[in-house]
């Protein structure tokens, strides 16, 4: 599915394109998506249950409705998903926009190079993830804009194993990260860019949130020329 120019608009569950459940291995790239609607449940792509091996890539998908909108919807079991290189914008009237929500047992995708942003008045989401593991986030741009209460990257029940990397994460009004995991889950965030003090766990929540930092180091002698085989060692005299 690729070069088309798609619009949608309806009184609510308007879609812009679906892959049905077990769609395998399917390219949707270089289209320009929209759903407009006045009411709820707009969706930009969604990959249905149990669909693998599809790739989203190079859309630009804005969707302009009330609430419950969502730019990319991963469904329950559909794993090992390619998203990259989208422009997604999720813009509501009300609440619980999100711009890519991955369902429950929807492992091993990857998700990288996209540009995320939502809008709207509270309960907004950049990147949902509910109970699904070991799915890979990098190079993306999440910003989320409420009015009233907003998440870039929200980690729910048993979400554990997904890695965040050289990733820019910003909620405007509540929180970067918001973990809401059960179980003794751990999520990690290496080399990303985002406030530390808006990291939050709920009240219920026992997971972990891994925060790493690479260091690349080049080793010369005085002449600038490459050292082979050397030893670096260093220590971390943060507080």
């Amino acid at each position: 599915i690729t070069l088309n120019n798609i619009s949608v608009s309806g009184d609510g569950l308007n879609f812009g394109i679906t892959l049905k459940s077990d769609s395998d291995n399917n390219n949707i790239t270089a289209n320009n998506i929209s759903t407009n609607a006045n009411t709820n449940k707009n969706h930009g792509v969604f990959l249905d249950t149990s669909s693998s091996g599809n790739l989203v890539s190079r859309n630009v998908i804005s969707i302009n409705a009330s609430n419950n909108n969502y730019g990319v919807i991963i469904d329950s079991s559909a794993s090992s998903n390619t998203i990259t290189s989208n422009i997604i914008s999720t813009n509501g009237t009300s609440g619980n926009n999100y711009g890519i929500y991955i369902q429950s047992s929807a492992n091993n995708n990857i998700i990288s190079s996209n540009i995320i942003s939502t809008n709207g008045t509270n309960d907004d989401y950049g990147i949902f993830i509910e109970s699904s593991n070991h799915n890979i986030f990098s190079f993306n741009n999440v910003t989320t804009n409420a009015t009233v209460t907003d998440f870039a990257i929200f980690l729910n029940g048993s979400a554990r194993n997904n890695n965040f990397t050289d990733s820019v994460i910003n909620a405007s009004k509540t929180f970067d990260v918001r973990d809401e995991t059960t179980g003794a889950r751990t999520n990690s965030l290496i080399n990303s860019t985002f406030n530390k003090s808006d990291i939050s766990f709920s009240a219920a929540s026992d997971g972990k949130i891994l925060v790493f930092y690479r260091l690349d180091v080049r080793t010369i002698d005085t002449n600038s020329n490459p050292i082979i085989s050397a030893t670096v060692t260093g220590s971390d005299n943060s507080t």
